[in-house]
């Protein structure tokens, strides 16, 4: 359906604006770590994954074990 589909698409569109990790091999260090931040800050700040895409897919909801992994592994990076 049209306006869903607008929808989706353009939240695919600004998630590959902002993260894209196809483009990680050749960005330079300092936008590689502003990524590692960025991740960790939206996981603490739960806004990862989105509320929206969590209402659509409860599976995808994280644990506070895997919210800790996945901020550990971001601050190991940086």
């Amino acid at each position: 359906m049209a306006p869903v589909s607008w929808w989706l698409s353009h939240h695919v569109h600004d998630g590959r604006e902002d993260l894209n990790f196809s483009q990680w091999p050749v960005l330079d260090f300092e936008k590689l770590e502003h990524n590692f931040r960025e991740i960790d800050e939206q996981i603490a700040e739960d806004e990862m994954p989105l509320r929206s895409y969590v209402l659509l897919h409860p599976g995808a909801r994280l644990s506070d074990q895997e919210k800790e992994t996945l901020r550990d592994w971001a601050r190991s990076n940086f």
